[in-house]
């Protein structure tokens, strides 16, 4: 499944980085500058409890933080337990569109 969204980026400061167990995240930017702050598997720190139904969990840091601005027609992938912190402004707030497609996990095991 897809999730169609339009918001205004914000300072990764407001923000917190959310991660999955169950679903792979493929967050294609439509409109707008957009910068995801992400981190590897297990680099998720200070995180509150997981939403088992609804596969996310938010957490306030990511250790070896690393960066990618995504602009209209680029695409980043994020494999469950992949920290992600999309959303986030690049030079100044502004309004952005995008999917985020939903891939079940479990679909790459044969």
């Amino acid at each position: 499944f897809m999730n169609v969204m339009q918001f205004v980026t914000q300072q990764p400061e407001q923000k917190k980085a959310e991660l999955h167990e169950q679903y792979i995240d493929i967050q294609v930017l439509l409109a707008g500058e957009e910068r995801i702050l992400f981190g590897m598997t297990d680099s998720a720190r200070q995180c509150d409890e997981m939403h088992v139904e609804d596969d996310y969990q938010l957490c306030s840091e990511i250790a070896d933080e690393q960066a990618i601005v995504l602009k209209p027609g680029r695409f980043a992938i994020f494999m469950p337990g992949e920290p992600h912190k999309p959303g986030c402004v690049v030079q100044a707030p502004m309004d952005i569109k995008k999917v985020v497609i939903k891939v079940r996990a479990s679909l790459l095991h044969v």
